[in-house]
């Protein structure tokens, strides 16, 4: 729900931003499978033993799924061809990928902006 909600978000900025005449590129990033587990003190000594193996095997490291991210925002091709990637969801490592049908739909992206925008003013921000 969370990647839903960051890829409506940012597909309706980039809308409003282009509609403003901004040259800002907005992209969305799915990093991938990445190990965000194998630091965290609190996990049972049973959750370590069976589980962590397959995290080792199947999710990358968290450095390596920072290598999206990187393409995104210090990519000299992102520069290069600025509308290309324009309000694109990219996949690791840099591909452009199609978001769900869920994720292009326009109404609810401006559904999601609206009630961001109303929930901030509720909160004085």
């Amino acid at each position: 729900m969370t990647k839903l909600a960051n890829i409506l978000y940012a597909s309706e900025l980039q809308r409003r931003l282009t509609a403003a005449g901004s040259p800002i590129t907005v992209i969305s990033v799915h990093p991938g499978a990445v190990n965000t587990f194998s630091d965290r003190q609190s996990l049972s000594r049973f959750f370590k033993f069976l589980i962590m193996p397959i995290v080792y095997l199947f999710f990358e490291h968290p450095d390596k799924g920072a290598y999206t991210s990187a393409f995104a925002a210090a990519s000299e091709e992102v520069g290069k061809q600025r509308d290309k990637y324009k309000g694109t969801y990219l996949m690791p490592v840099g591909k452009v990928a199609e978001p769900t049908n869920m994720a292009r739909d326009e109404a609810l992206a401006k559904e999601l902006w609206n009630s961001v925008e109303k929930f901030l003013l509720e909160k004085g921000l």
